[in-house]
């Protein structure tokens, strides 16, 4: 096991056991990872939930919640940084609220929508204490005189609440001094109840001095409370990162705060903030193999598309150049036996310069077949074709191949001429070796043209070829796929066709066996 699995399968074992509601969502709010505490919330197993929509969720309790949820979003994807909101969800009669953190966890790739990871904290005990504190501070003075042993009765129970709660709890006066403090927040800093009373905020914070914390204070007095993520300092020197609530009591002048370690979500957060940092560094990698990839393809296909063309002029050159080395030895015998004059001499020449101006024009012909189309355009169909067709055509006579043409001439498409017509000669060419292969006598190709029911243009080519195996028809268009010898062929003929048509003219090309032969359908 490599270390990137064991990390993976460290934090989805702190996902199993952490207490708070944790879910990841992607794009529109599609529930992509969520914890069994967040599966208990909604009252649903995991199977249920997963690639769901978090606000079909919600909205089960409240719609308002979605509305909050949405503004929450926002915030966090102006300003990139952690957005913290309560959640008051009401269920089978029951109120609960949910102190929730938002982070941004960005994708490699920049046109992608980020995901966003948010942890649920239930808080509901917390708040029913502030909403009983500040009822209780608030009525004080009316209810001083004839609800004094309620009050005391009811500061006793919160007390013990408070002391015996798993999260942190301390008060503070103006000056920044502890003046209570819970065993939970005595436990996460490392001190004794008596220590921690004799120490300033400032003793213990990590980030601000003490003229930070002072005005911190002084915000949270003109606020009338706040809540914030900072990092704090066991008496061991250990860092911790927290989450504080804070309440300013106006007629105490005091502040009360509820504190929670966060230190492990952190530490997921960077670790997810890692783990896709190293995944942005290997799709950049593979982008970069797959285009070298891409260049060593089209170096092969440009090496095998010469070694056509050489062989086609040579096809094409064959009978002018045996004519014209006829042409040279009659006028050798013509010398021999004093048959040469001047008027023999003159038919000869001029018949050996239209051999010769023919074998220009071939030349000039492929070298315009296989120039490159700089901008794309509006082009007849049937001629891209019978370019494709003159180039092979003399092969075709000299093997007795009949090509049947039912072609509309009326049709035109737009993209580029010459690439579509090497994709028709590589689709001919391949007929050819095919019939080469099987020894296919009197070979037949039919191409026809017409307008489809959706209005697009369809180009088919038909063979007696035999057809291609049922158990590789399905690859031909795959790159390096080839059934000829290596020697003959790379596999990237078809391959590049299908990319062509596919990516340049928002066409399809597919291939199927049928009446004893191949078919292959290109629509554009």
């Amino acid at each position: 096991m490599d270390i990137t699995q064991q990390t993976i399968k460290f934090y989805e074992a702190l996902l199993r056991v952490t207490g708070d509601g944790i879910v990841i969502t992607g794009e529109s709010q599609n529930i992509i990872v969520v914890n069994d505490a967040f599966c208990a919330l909604l009252g649903r197993p995991r199977t249920d939930i997963l690639e769901t929509n978090l606000f079909d969720w919600l909205s089960q309790f409240d719609n308002t919640i979605i509305d909050r949820w949405a503004r929450l979003e926002t915030r966090l994807h102006v300003t990139g940084e952690n957005q913290i909101d309560e959640f008051r969800i009401t269920s089978n009669g029951m109120e609960r609220y949910f102190s929730v953190t938002a982070t941004l966890l960005r994708q490699a790739e920049p046109n992608v929508m980020a995901a966003i990871v948010s942890t649920w904290h239930d808080i509901t005990k917390l708040k029913q204490l502030e909403q009983s504190l500040k009822e209780y501070s608030g009525n004080l003075e009316i209810l001083v005189n004839e609800r004094t042993s309620e009050l005391k009765a009811a500061y006793e129970q919160n007390s013990a609440i408070l002391y015996t709660s798993i999260e942190g709890f301390f008060k503070v006066d103006l000056d920044g001094r502890i003046i209570e403090a819970n065993d939970s927040y005595c436990k996460m800093l490392g001190y004794s109840r008596e220590e921690m009373l004799n120490m300033r905020v400032s003793d213990v914070e990590a980030l601000e001095d003490s003229d930070e914390v002072k005005r911190h204070i002084e915000k949270i007095i003109g606020m009338g409370g706040d809540r914030f993520i900072t990092k704090q300092i066991t008496m061991q020197g250990r860092i911790l990162d927290v989450e504080v609530s804070v309440n300013y009591i106006k007629d105490s002048n005091i502040m009360f705060a509820f504190i929670r370690d966060i230190t492990d979500r952190v530490s997921l957060e960077n670790a997810l903030n890692e783990l896709n940092a190293n995944l942005q560094k290997r799709v950049e990698e593979e982008v970069e193999k797959n285009r070298q990839k891409d260049h060593m393809m089209f170096e092969q296909s440009r090496h095998t598309a010469m070694g056509e063309l050489l062989m086609n002029i040579s096809h094409h050159w064959r009978q002018p150049l045996g004519a014209i080395g006829v042409m040279i030895q009659d006028i050798k015998d013509a010398y021999k036996y004093k048959e040469l004059d001047e008027k023999y001499l003159d038919t000869s020449v001029s018949t050996m310069l239209n051999e010769l101006n023919g074998l220009s024009k071939t030349i000039d012909d492929f070298r315009c077949f296989y120039a490159r189309d700089r901008q794309a355009s509006q082009f007849s169909l049937s001629h891209a074709v019978n370019k494709a067709v003159s180039i092979l055509e003399e092969y075709f006579r000299g093997r007795n191949i009949s090509l049947e043409r039912d072609m509309d001439d009326s049709i035109t498409i737009h993209g580029y001429q010459n690439e579509f017509s090497q994709i028709i000669l590589n689709l001919l060419t391949n007929i050819k070796d095919a019939f080469e292969s099987r020894a296919v006598a009197n070979g037949i190709i039919k191409v026809n043209s017409y307008r489809g029911q959706s209005g697009k243009a369809v180009l088919t080519i038909l063979d007696n070829g035999g057809g291609v195996g049922e158990d590789i028809i399905g690859k031909l268009f795959d790159p390096y796929f080839t059934t000829r010898h290596k020697s003959r062929g790379t596999g990237l003929g078809l391959y590049i066709a299908k990319t062509v048509i596919e990516k340049n003219m928002n066409g399809t090309i597919s291939a199927r066996n049928i009446d004893g032969g191949c078919e292959f359908t290109i629509e554009v």
